[in-house]
């Protein structure tokens, strides 16, 4: 691909022509490509057609771009910033829907700004950084590919706000870390075939929230972390080379007990493994695993139940039931030094 484009920036306006629907405005100056929404309901596509190429189209006939219904061309090859900002509405953003990969060299910022949005990304090239912010309301955000892992050479940031979220990212390679956030209320995270090479941090805020980590590697430390709520964390055939550390205890002063579910299957962790459930009557379940440093669970207040089997605790392993009226089961094949306290 070559590394300098000589031709001058240019907008290409394909087709115009005017109708009263919400519109977004597509042009690039002083290096900056911006697309900005309104407040209406704005749904949009963005294709690569050839190199330093991107094409703007509108996803329906209720949007239009500059003033037309015809796709916008923008020549990219100046740009050093990308900005998308849809505004207020139930927001609609696609790149490279149907597959045909779209790169990013110049960092990325997303904003659909307040209402139920979606952001659908399928096959992408991000040789920069990369910001998501659905703002509040309910928004849902997937990352997936049909074809090749999507491809992320830096951080890459995702912030839902308020609402009842939904987070999909499926077959994705992060050469830097991945860190995103999902405030209050019920939100559900899903990530499969995921590989982080920095670090990993999921904000889960409070809520009824759930997710399930299915084959995901993770190079630098991880944190899950969530609030108030009834909390499910499932993390299966997962590999962590460093530190795993797992808290879904409300904030101090907060009153509320929550019953929180933290299950760990068939994972690797070289570092050390910490899990923190906070008060409320909760379950941690450790089954086929191999935590290679010191493991540690905290279960809190209330009535608490730990169950662990075929796990090697190659440090052995401290676990603290807190008060209350906490139950172990030990299923055998476990390996390493197992203290359990504040158990009957």
């Amino acid at each position: 691909m070559p590394t300098r484009l000589r031709s001058a920036l240019h907008v290409e306006t394909l087709e115009d022509r005017d109708l009263p629907a919400g519109n977004v405005n597509v042009f690039i100056t002083g290096g900056v490509l911006t697309i900005q929404g309104d407040n209406d309901a704005n749904r949009i596509r963005i294709t690569q057609p050839a190199a330093f190429n991107l094409l703007v189209s509108p996803g329906d006939t209720s949007t239009t771009i500059n003033g037309g219904l015809g796709a916008v061309s923008l020549i990219t090859g100046g740009v050093n910033r990308v900005v998308v900002d849809l505004k207020g509405g139930d927001d609609v953003l696609e790149i490279s829907p149907g597959g045909g990969i779209v790169v990013f060299n110049a960092p990325v910022f997303i904003n659909t700004g307040s209402g139920s949005d979606s952001v659908l990304i399928e096959d992408i090239v991000a040789h920069n950084h990369f910001t998501i912010d659905t703002g509040n309301q309910g928004d849902q955000v997937i990352l997936r590919s049909p074809s090749r892992p999507l491809q992320f050479n830096r951080d890459l940031t995702i912030l839902t706000g308020q609402g009842p979220d939904v987070l999909t990212a499926l077959n994705v390679v992060l050469r830097g870390s991945l860190r995103f956030a999902t405030a209050q209320q019920n939100d559900q995270v899903r990530l499969q075939n995921v590989v982080v090479g920095g670090e990993f941090n999921a904000n889960l805020g409070s809520g009824a929230d759930f997710l399930a980590l299915n084959q995901t590697e993770v190079r630098g430390q991880a944190f899950v972390g969530g609030d108030a709520g009834n909390d499910q964390i499932i993390i299966a055939r997962g590999q962590f080379d460093f530190s795993l550390r797992i808290a879904t205890s409300q904030a101090p002063g907060f009153f509320a007990s929550d019953n929180d579910f933290v299950n760990v299957h068939n994972t690797y962790v070289a570092g050390d493994v910490i899990i923190s459930t906070g008060k409320g009557a909760d379950f941690v379940r450790l089954r086929y695993n191999f935590f290679g440093a010191q493991t540690f669970v905290h279960l809190g207040e209330d009535n608490d139940s730990l169950e662990f089997v075929a796990t090697d605790f190659e440090l052995g392993m401290v676990a603290h039931g807190g008060l209350g009226i906490d139950t172990f089961v030990d299923l055998g094949s476990n390996t390493g030094l197992v203290q359990l306290e504040s158990f009957p």
